[in-house]
């Protein structure tokens, strides 16, 4: 049974953080492992959207326009 969401960290959100949960049990894919930075929002959401993974972010007033688009 999955305890946890797989996250995929916008760029925007430390590096760090994954490192401190991946060994915790969280599966985390960052953008920067994902080959996304410098992507734009709308991309950055697209691709978690599509991998199945819930973003974490940092600029949610970015994302909330998207969501209400």
């Amino acid at each position: 049974m999955k305890l946890f969401a797989d996250l995929y960290l916008d760029e925007d959100v430390s590096v760090l953080l994954a490192e401190l949960l991946k060994p915790k049990g969280f599966n985390i894919l960052t953008a920067r492992e994902a080959g996304m930075l410098t992507k734009g929002d709308e991309h950055q959401l697209a691709y978690a959207s599509e991998h199945g993974r819930a973003i974490l972010i940092h600029n949610r007033d970015h994302f909330q326009e998207l969501h209400q688009a």
